[in-house]
């Protein structure tokens, strides 16, 4: 194939990843009312939504190694493609459940989804960006246009399904498992610009032994891989960050509805509520350069502990007895925040996993970041469910947050010295993959 055609699939295939990204990177239509439709129509309790999303968690960590084998088998583009079905499947599934186990196994499938799409949709990204200095800058702005349009089109689904849900719950969830599966269409239209090699086979006598090798031998580089995330000091403070933030992120989805409910807003100005809160973190999302050129290597410690704050902040002002409109505009105002750093997280973490990384090693950092982040979405949905279960959700929030602003500013502090360095600062192989194996 020559060097044009390859360059000519690389940047259809970078204008394909923006509009992929921007229908599957949140699902739309579905989380504007995904804690209504799922206690007013289902029955089912915030214990109960949290818990799921704790062993969605759990599900994740377990299927990241095998994701990742599946990507290095059958390739970028077949992995995306078998990541929005099982997406749209999982979403029919909550269609259907009528109890915590039929939820439990919709997120099955909507981790199998996720653990897969974390290395596909970086690794189709990575392999389709020409090999030049400003590598870093042009998978930050796409994957920023992505998912801050991915955020703007969340916004009007948000109106739309508040008042689509008011009529009837199960029409924005069958909008959300159409778009899905047009999402699935438009996977299928990805080059695969690095072909996965078909081994050959003997017919009359394959070598059995051979393959056998071959797999020991995947499996041993896959360990080194994780070996090098994991020694590296810069690395491993990212995913120590990452595993608290994502953790945070994920048991304040079902947090933020339930307050809104529990001061009784209805499902249209929750979905107003949402849709303005999805545009803030579009916009953050997509001028993220800012807030990094502004913060420098502080960025993620403003994010994290902002976040932690307004967590706290939204639950105290709950329990006040001042005006009621006052209230709303307080807590609105702190999930803005929270939105404003939610936005500029996700685009962020993947742009500095992806400094100092060449595609040997980028599939592992990026199966690694599942891992991590599987694990703090289990270990704090599951502390959230038990919390939320023990006591009002208000007193919750506030011991949340509480705790989480600790943690934070202790993360923040072993983050200190190993991120946001420049590169002449960090050992050689502290982010340089082969010089980590010479001395292996």
């Amino acid at each position: 194939m020559s060097e044009e055609i390859i360059a000519t699939k690389k940047k259809y295939n970078m204008k394909l990843y923006v509009i992929h990204k921007m229908l599957t990177a949140d699902l739309l239509f579905y989380y504007g009312i995904k804690f209504l439709f799922l206690t007013q129509i289902k029955g089912l309790t915030a214990s109960d939504i949290v818990l799921a999303s704790a062993f969605w968690g759990l599900f994740k960590l377990i299927l990241q190694i095998p994701a990742t084998v599946i990507v290095e088998k059958i390739g970028n583009r077949k992995s995306l493609i078998f990541a929005d079905l099982n997406l749209a499947f999982s979403t029919l599934l909550v269609m259907l459940s009528s109890n915590l186990i039929t939820l439990i196994i919709a997120n099955f499938f909507s981790a199998v989804s996720s653990a897969t799409r974390e290395v596909a949709d970086a690794g189709i990204l990575n392999e389709s960006i020409p090999e030049t200095e400003s590598r870093s800058k042009i998978f930050s702005k796409l994957e920023g246009k992505g998912i801050g349009y991915n955020y703007y089109l969340a916004a009007i689904s948000a109106i739309i399904s508040g008042f689509l849900f008011d009529i009837n719950g199960y029409i924005p969830m069958s909008i959300c498992v159409a778009i899905l599966l047009f999402a699935t269409i438009l996977s299928r239209k990805f080059y695969e610009i690095n072909p996965i090699k078909k081994q050959e086979k003997n017919k009359i006598n394959p070598n059995k032994i051979t393959v056998l090798q071959k797999y020991k031998k995947y499996f041993k580089d896959l360990k080194l891989a994780f070996s090098f995330i994991f020694n590296s000091k810069r690395l491993k403070a990212l995913m120590v960050f990452a595993t608290i933030m994502y953790g945070m992120i994920m048991a304040m989805n079902t947090y933020e509805m339930a307050l809104l409910e529990e001061i009784e807003l209805s499902a249209s100005i929750t979905g107003i509520i949402y849709a303005v809160m999805q545009v803030i973190a579009g916009i953050a999302s997509r001028n993220e350069n800012i807030l990094h050129e502004r913060l420098k290597n502080k960025t993620l410690a403003t994010i994290g502990i902002s976040y932690t704050l307004a967590c706290l902040i939204a639950g105290a002002i709950s329990l006040t007895s001042i005006n009621y409109v006052v209230i709303i505009t307080i807590i609105t105002l702190t999930y803005s925040i929270r939105y404003l750093g939610t936005g500029a997280y996700y685009v962020l973490i993947k742009k500095y996993l992806s400094n100092f990384s060449n595609k040997e090693v980028s599939d592992k950092v990026y199966s690694a970041y599942g891992l991590v982040t599987g694990f703090g979405n289990v270990l704090i949905c599951t502390l959230s469910s038990m919390l939320v279960s023990k006591c009002n959700l208000k007193y919750s929030m506030i011991i949340f947050g509480s705790i989480g602003t600790i943690i934070m500013i202790a993360v923040v502090k072993f983050m200190k010295e190993r991120v946001g360095l420049k590169p002449n600062e960090y050992k050689k192989e502290d982010i340089d993959y082969k010089e980590y194996i010479s001395l292996k």
